[in-house]
């Protein structure tokens, strides 16, 4: 069964060595890596040439060069050239350790071929130390929902995706900014798409310490946060799952609060349209008790308004 390895590289020539060297040092035979140049603008498509004349004898390597588009969109144009049965999704600055692929195929082969197979990770600093580390077991196969709710199944690089079934969901969605794994896997399990849990720890994702989100992306991302989640929602209501739906508000009002720190007003408004008048906030996510205490005597506005007025003093 081929595994295709498809890495978007933008700007990435300080660092995308490391990420082919890991999927070099698999111990799975049976790989085609598809290294997409978006575009970058130092010596990204120079190193990635060097590395395929480096590779390309212990296992089928190509190098694409598209003008800047965005990772989705180079992570499309890779799927458009794989040959495999899985496809392993990359990013240029995160690596894999040497089971990663086999152990995940066996897990697929295992399971009957599932869509997709979520897989445990570890946070890394630059300084090469753990930070994070997320595992996964069988019984998290009975709250799937959630897990996505939560953004909490795993991720891009953690996952592998039966490559089929992407084709089938349509893809990543290039219009998207932020969430557009989570969009991805949303499709797959809207169509009917299965899903096995890899126990093992198996990638490493780096940390940048460098750069900052703008306040005006990260308000936007908050919003395509809680887009998606409005989405899932929508979907647990027709399958009338209770639970889900619970679930999903939880989420959901999470969500608003998060928008409430870039957009006071708009948060209001999406949390009188969104939600009951009966939504108590679930004790999370900084929902403690005395919060909660707070939001049933003065409701959200007040309660968030006497929040952020003690944070600013702290």
């Amino acid at each position: 069964m081929k595994v295709s390895v498809i890495i978007p590289c933008y700007n990435a020539a300080a660092f995308v060595n490391r990420a082919v060297a890991s999927v070099a040092a698999q111990d799975y035979a049976d790989i085609e890596l598809i290294c997409v140049n978006d575009g970058s603008q130092d010596e990204t498509l120079a190193v990635l040439q060097a590395l395929c004349d480096t590779y390309k004898s212990a296992f089928p390597f190509a190098v694409i060069d598209q003008r800047n588009s965005g990772a989705s969109t180079a992570r499309n144009h890779g799927l458009e050239h794989a040959n495999g049965t899985y496809i392993q999704f990359l990013d240029s600055d995160d690596w894999l350790l040497p089971g990663k692929i086999s152990t995940q195929v066996r897990l697929g082969e295992e399971s009957g071929l599932p869509d997709f197979i979520v897989g445990g990770f570890a946070r890394v600093k630059e300084s090469g130390e753990i930070f994070h580390e997320r595992m996964y077991s069988s019984s998290d196969q009975n709250r799937i929902w959630s897990l996505l709710l939560n953004t909490n199944l795993g991720n891009t690089v953690s996952n592998l995706f039966l490559a089929a079934s992407v084709r089938k969901a349509g893809g990543w969605n290039v219009t998207l900014r932020s969430s557009q794994e989570y969009d991805l896997m949303f499709r797959l399990l809207k169509s009917g798409g299965t899903v096995v849990f890899d126990s093992t720890v198996q990638t490493y994702i780096l940390e940048r310490e460098s750069g900052s989100i703008s306040k005006s992306n990260a308000g936007k991302n908050a919003l395509r946060y809680l887009d998606l989640r409005l989405r899932i929602r929508e979907y647990l209501v027709e399958l009338k799952d209770i639970k889900g739906i619970a679930t999903a508000n939880e989420s959901i009002f999470d969500a608003i609060r998060s928008v409430y720190r870039y957009d006071r007003k708009e948060a209001l408004r999406l949390f009188s349209v969104h939600l009951t008048e009966t939504f108590q906030p679930p004790l999370r996510n900084g929902n403690g008790k005395v919060y909660r205490s707070m939001f049933r005597l003065l409701g959200f506005s007040a309660t968030e308004r006497l929040y952020s007025l003690v944070k600013g003093k702290a």
